[in-house]
């Protein structure tokens, strides 16, 4: 098996005071391999919210046995701070530290930002469960099928 990617993103209603996370693990080939979609409440700032999905994303990995990885996020500091390995003193650098410590589970991982638009489809997961209080894990399959048709939508850009 190739190189997969992981896409992470957080979907923030502040009115509902909760969160969305989404998570979506492709192949090589652009096949999904799990996807993950989870309501929490807002207890965090939304960068911590963001570096906490990439830790979750990371997690999956682990533990279906997906790697190596290139992590995708729309959040750039996040991103910029997992690259350089900062970890500030504060909650967001706890969750990078977290990220930091599993990043031995990997033999080969890259973190790079990309817009909303390329995370089309675990945006939708994370928005889906808004107002569901409730944690989602579809392995090799996809998830529900207005959320596979944007799956097609975003496959011709995958690696």
């Amino acid at each position: 098996m190739g190189v997969i990617k992981i896409n992470s993103i957080v979907a923030i209603s502040p009115s509902d005071k909760v969160v969305g996370l989404g998570i979506v693990i492709h192949d090589h080939e652009g096949r999904i391999m799990a996807s993950y979609a989870q309501n929490l409440s807002i207890a965090l700032s939304p960068q911590t919210i963001e570096a906490a999905a990439i830790l979750r994303g990371l997690d999956l990995a682990v533990e279906v046995g997906l790697y190596p990885a290139i992590v995708e996020s729309d959040a750039l500091t996040v991103v910029n701070l997992i690259n350089y390995k900062s970890s500030p003193l504060t909650e967001i650098g706890l969750v990078i530290l977290d990220i930091i410590h599993l990043l031995d589970s990997f033999s080969f991982v890259y973190f790079c930002h990309v817009s909303r638009v390329a995370n089309t489809v675990a945006h939708s997961l994370a928005k889906v469960t808004l107002p569901l209080n409730f944690e989602f894990v579809w392995l090799e399959k996809c998830p529900p099928p207005c959320v596979e048709l944007l799956f097609l939508v975003d496959k011709p850009s995958l690696m």
